[in-house]
């Protein structure tokens, strides 16, 4: 079968609609149910198969030796890979995402390999859903459907797309939620279970009258924001904000500088995160060009955003940054029983508003290493 476009088959067996080949899936969103068993699954403990770490690629290159080395994950045989599956529940969202394809095999160089336009297609029937664990003991269900999204994959797979799913759910932090995804026809089923992580609260900065936050060369700045769940990952963004332009018009920018991960494996109900001052100057130098003949730009301040990621992602990230390449290029986490890739949630959250120091504006302004940036000093405006 060949990939044409999203066109998806509706399907039912035994009341339950699923997805008839070509990553087809069929759910009915808002069908729930609310009985203590749902449905006669086999389910297994979150096994951690190992992948080489790519996040968040999707797409993982297989050789023909791994095929015989796990009979847990051989769902498929050597010619149709093995599914491969991104599912991040979002606490702040009413509709959940999850993506389904599969895994392929390259006997030779992968950047001058001939490669299927089908290969990353999974052309298997089969249903998904998530569980919701309430806490009364009662579970509730809901299905998943396309989307209808066509989205190009990254990297040199030529696949003009892939198709994304999607349920109604709002998801509780705190709470458990499984990923099920069920192969009648073999029969398999895909599971994973999660606990869905807390939003956090930034304690520090917080734009309080007056406040003020310095970054130099020598000088950094603490950040502290309340734990989410034990073991979480968490990133923050400097979303460095100014005025461009000229005495006649100028637009708000804004660029975004990435800081360190952090893990939150620790028993405290705080975490703190180091702004180094001279790393800060160094990215906005590198990340940011100067601007036009005749064009001055103006500070506004900075808003600090943080992602949380839930304890999978932790794992997930740290495997990779750990693993040694082996032989079959397989060393990635992945907490899915039958599947490679990652079953987790994230959040986000942010303080904003915060301004820098009339002594950092002035040196962004006036240093050797940032005035080639175009800023104005604290007390000057464009010219008029």
């Amino acid at each position: 079968m060949r990939f044409s476009g999203l066109r998806f088959k509706s399907v039912v067996s035994d009341g339950v609609p699923f997805f008839n080949g070509m990553t087809t899936l069929r759910g009915r969103p808002g069908r729930t149910s609310s009985s203590p068993v749902t449905r006669h699954l086999s389910r297994s403990s979150s096994s951690s198969s190992a992948l080489l770490p790519r996040l968040p690629i999707f797409f993982f290159v297989l050789l023909p030796a791994f095929s015989s080395c796990n009979t847990d994950l051989d769902i498929y045989n050597e010619s149709s890979g093995k599914p491969v599956v991104y599912c991040l529940l979002n606490p702040q969202d009413s509709v959940q995402h999850l993506r389904i394809s599969k895994s392929f095999i390259i006997k030779g160089n992968p950047k001058t390999e001939s490669i299927s336009p089908d290969s990353l297609i999974l052309d298997e029937e089969f249903y998904a859903y998530l569980e919701y664990k309430k806490p009364d003991g009662t579970r509730e269900i809901f299905y998943f459907e396309p989307t209808g999204i066509n989205r190009r994959d990254s990297g040199f797979f030529p696949s003009e797309g892939l198709a994304i799913f999607q349920t109604n759910c709002k998801v509780s932090g705190g709470s458990d939620y499984g990923l099920y995804i069920h192969f009648p026809k073999i029969p398999r089923t895909i599971s994973a279970t999660i606990t869905a992580v807390d939003g956090v609260k930034i304690m520090d900065p917080n734009p309080l009258p007056g406040r003020e936050i310095t970054l130099l060369d020598d000088q950094g700045y603490l950040i502290r924001w309340t734990k989410s769940v034990k073991f979480a990952a968490y990133q923050s963004f400097i979303r460095f904000n100014y005025l461009e332009g000229d005495k006649n018009s100028q637009v708000t920018r804004e660029i975004d500088l990435p800081q360190s991960i952090i893990y939150g494996d620790t028993d405290n109900n705080f975490l703190t995160s180091y702004i180094n001052g001279a790393s800060f100057i160094k990215d906005l130098t590198t990340l940011l060009a100067p601007p036009d003949s005749g064009i001055r730009r103006k500070i506004i301040g900075f808003d600090l955003l943080m992602v949380t990621g839930g304890p999978e992602m932790s794992v997930f990230i740290r495997s990779g940054q750990n693993a040694i390449t082996s032989f079959t290029g397989l060393d990635e986490y992945s907490n899915l029983d039958g599947a490679a890739g990652i079953f987790s949630s994230r959040t986000s959250t942010g303080a904003y508003n915060n301004r820098f120091s009339d002594l950092t504006i002035n040196y962004l302004a006036d240093s050797a290493r940032t005035r080639h940036l175009g800023f104005l000093r604290y007390n000057e405006d464009f010219e008029r």
